[in-house]
C-alpha cells in the first residue's frame, strides 16, 4: 500500500503544515478523532474515578488529552513532544485536570 504523502500529495503537503484541518479521503477527520477521544477518556474517568489507570496510545490521542488538560487549542498541540514511550502523567478531576509529567522518558 502506497503512503499517504504518495496518493495525495498536495493535501499531505496541506496536512504538514495544518494538521487539525485536513481530513484524508475515507479517513478521520481532527474534530471526529477529537470527540472519539475526549468521549474515550470521559468514559474511562467515569469507570475509574478516584483510582490510578494507565492508557496507552499514540501520539496524536496523547496531544488531544494534554491539550484539553490544560485548555490549549487544538492547532497548537503539535508544538508538545511525544516521543515514543513517552510518559505522561494527568490527575483528573471532576471539573479540572493537573498535568504532572508530560514526555517523560523511562
Amino acid at each position: 500500500m502506497r503512503k499517504a504523502a504518495e496518493r495525495f500529495p498536495h493535501l499531505y503537503q496541506r496536512w504538514m503544515r495544518q494538521p487539525t484541518e485536513v481530513k484524508f479521503p475515507g479517513g478521520e477527520g481532527f474534530a471526529e478523532m477529537k470527540v472519539r477521544v475526549l468521549d474515550a477518556i470521559s468514559v474511562i474517568h467515569a469507570v475509574h474515578s478516584g483510582h490510578t489507570v494507565a492508557v496507552v496510545s499514540h501520539g496524536g490521542v496523547n496531544r488531544i488529552v494534554l491539550a484539553e488538560a490544560l485548555g490549549i487549542d487544538a492547532r497548537s498541540i503539535f508544538h508538545m513532544d511525544q516521543s515514543h514511550a513517552g510518559v505522561n502523567i494527568v490527575d483528573d478531576y471532576d471539573d479540572y485536570s493537573i498535568v504532572r509529567l508530560m514526555n517523560g522518558a523511562c
